[in-house]
């Protein structure tokens, strides 16, 4: 935990930079993990430490400071698309292509923090809920089938990875016909996981 005096501190080391670099790569590095988590309580009590130690860390041009901030950012919107997530199964059900949307964007979310595991998860949801919704060659479907095979090559799957790639890229030929631009930019993906096999 972090004593409640910490931002005190970092004020009280303006112009002592070694002492509130170290302070800052600190809690750049704990608002990673926590934020990995996918916990947004897990970052909760570090929330008003970084509030006041990012301006301090950016006031002194420290480069860590971006960290600070970006690790906020991505607290921010994991609360907001989880919170979107919960008011959507409300309100539509747990099986509405709204539902797939919010789990979908929280997935990429996860998947961006470095929780490929939750990442995972949510995409396999969010493509099931567009499967049963509009049928399996919907362009949503593509989408959340391209996703997941980009979080299944980060974690080792390549085989699964392919065969999410390349089905997200024939879904997309299909609809758009085979000189569209999202196809071109699709085709790369099964690509790159053959050049890595």
């Amino acid at each position: 935990s972090v004593h409640r005096l910490l931002a005190e501190f970092a004020r009280s080391q303006d112009g002592k930079h070694a002492v509130l670099g170290e302070l800052v790569d600190k809690m750049a590095r704990e608002c990673k993990r926590a934020n990995e988590t996918g916990i947004p309580a897990e970052f909760a009590p570090l929330r008003p430490h970084l509030e006041a130690l990012a301006p301090l860390a950016e006031q002194a041009g420290l480069p860590d400071a971006s960290d600070l901030w970006g690790n906020l950012g991505y607290h921010q919107n994991m609360v907001a698309e989880k919170h979107a997530l919960a008011i959507d199964e409300k309100t539509y059900g747990m099986e509405h292509s709204s539902v797939a949307l919010r789990a979908n964007n929280l997935g990429r979310v996860l998947q961006e923090i470095g929780n490929l595991a939750g990442a995972k998860t949510l995409y396999d949801r969010a493509l099931a809920i567009y499967e049963h919704v509009y049928g399996p060659d919907h362009p949503d479907v593509a989408l959340v089938a391209n996703n997941l095979g980009n979080v299944l090559q980060h974690l080792g799957d390549l085989a699964g990875a392919k065969t999410q790639y390349e089905r997200a890229l024939g879904i997309d030929a299909k609809t758009f016909g085979p000189e569209h631009p999202d196809v071109a930019t699709n085709a790369n993906n099964p690509g790159t996981v053959l050049q890595h096999m």
